[in-house]
């Protein structure tokens, strides 16, 4: 992929990764590391992971999570955020998780962590630049 467009998508993905700060949404990080910019030659994509649909629309009640993914996010939001949570309190968690689901906006997470960076407006903006871009590196062949 052309180098400029990457570019183009680079600040797209950290403007999503500094929403996700932003509003307080870090426990083990692992959010951060998994969004990523994929150059595939001839395409480019961002990709994040699975649950960024939950963080975005809230997680609809009648499954329970994996305990054991609960006590992780205890863990590593103990280490983060300062709190005190004790992780047997992770099946009781899920549980609830399970049995109501869990609402998103919240008072823990307001969502749109990417929607509210990748709106109409951002795509229009971004389809602005890259066709720039192309067009720059088109009339540079062209007039050569």
């Amino acid at each position: 992929m052309d180098s400029e467009v990457l570019r183009e998508v680079e600040v797209l993905r950290k403007e999503i990764f500094d929403a996700y700060i932003a509003k307080g949404l870090v426990a083990s990080g692992e959010f951060g590391r998994e969004l990523t910019v994929n150059d595939f030659g001839d395409r480019v994509t961002i990709t994040a992971p699975h649950y960024v649909e939950q963080m975005e629309n809230g997680r609809k009640a009648g499954t329970m999570p994996p305990v054991s993914a609960i006590k992780a996010w205890i863990a590593n939001k103990n280490r983060t955020a300062g709190t005190n949570i004790p992780e047997e309190a992770a099946f009781a968690i899920a549980y609830v998780m399970k049995r109501d689901g869990i609402k998103v906006p919240n008072s823990h997470n307001s969502g749109g962590v990417v929607s509210e960076v990748l709106n109409e407006q951002r795509v229009k903006r971004l389809t602005v630049d890259v066709c720039q871009i192309i067009t720059a590196k088109i009339n540079d062949i062209l007039l050569k």
